[in-house]
């Protein structure tokens, strides 16, 4: 066989493996061998909500098996799903639920938030070898729900331990009937409380409630621990639009 012919082979092969990888078309664009890592570096790409996008793989070369993929576009669609509306006051708790009050530069605590409804919704989808996951979370003040684009600042970096992050009213976050004394001394209400979450964030992204009154969002953290960055969109003082990007 050829030297040309062998290539050929090898594009074909491995276009096919990424392929099945990926679970969808993947057109091949370029490969190289990384030997660092002992892998066929695979360059190509997929359909991605209906536009095309860029994706590296890597096939590992002792049975030429793929290891991982991801978009690598800096740009790119996602698909969204919206939750229902949650009132928030001006001020809201950003963190992993399991965090305290106590833990100071941990959990991140805003006091300007626009107060009233705010629209929620989280990217589920898949763009890289973790499967399908909670990508981020967006809120949008309900009064600047028709707005297209937000002027974004980044506010802070968001500590991960429990593969969950939360929004949540500071009225409700870790209180009992008000109370963080009154939470922080009953184990019980921990319990409820860190369950609760963690119910929630096996569905993605879901709406935190007490006693019926939407107040909050709690969603698994994108691949794991880590941190994730909140930015913000401010309008006379106040932020009227809130993301958390989680990949």
């Amino acid at each position: 066989m050829s030297a040309r012919a062998q290539v050929k082979n090898a594009e074909a092969d491995f276009q096919k493996k990424i392929s099945d990888y990926i679970k969808q078309e993947f057109t091949l664009k370029s490969y190289y061998y990384n030997d660092e890592y002992k892998a066929y570096i695979v360059k190509g790409t997929i359909i991605h909500c209906d536009e095309q996008v860029n994706v590296e793989a890597s096939i590992k070369d002792d049975k030429l098996t793929p290891s991982y993929w991801y978009i690598t576009d800096k740009e790119f669609k996602m698909k969204w799903r919206a939750l229902p509306d949650i009132t928030l006051s001006k001020d809201v708790v950003f963190s992993d639920p399991c965090y305290n009050r106590d833990d100071g530069w941990l959990i991140t605590v805003l006091h300007n938030m626009k107060p009233g409804e705010w629209k929620v919704r989280a990217n589920i989808d898949t763009i890289s070898a973790w499967g399908e996951r909670c990508n981020s979370i967006e809120l949008v003040h309900s009064a600047f729900a028709e707005e297209t684009s937000f002027a974004w600042a980044k506010k802070a970096l968001l500590p991960v331990d429990s593969g969950i992050i939360s929004v949540i009213d500071d009225l409700f976050y870790r209180r009992e009937k008000g109370s963080i004394e009154d939470f922080e001394s009953s184990q019980e209400a921990k319990d409820k409380f860190g369950d609760k979450c963690y119910l929630l964030s096996k569905s993605f992204c879901d709406i935190f409630r007490v006693k019926g009154e939407s107040v909050g969002v709690v969603a698994s953290s994108g691949v794991g621990d880590g941190e994730y960055p909140l930015h913000v969109a401010e309008s006379s003082g106040e932020v009227i639009a809130a993301k958390i990007m989680l990949f």
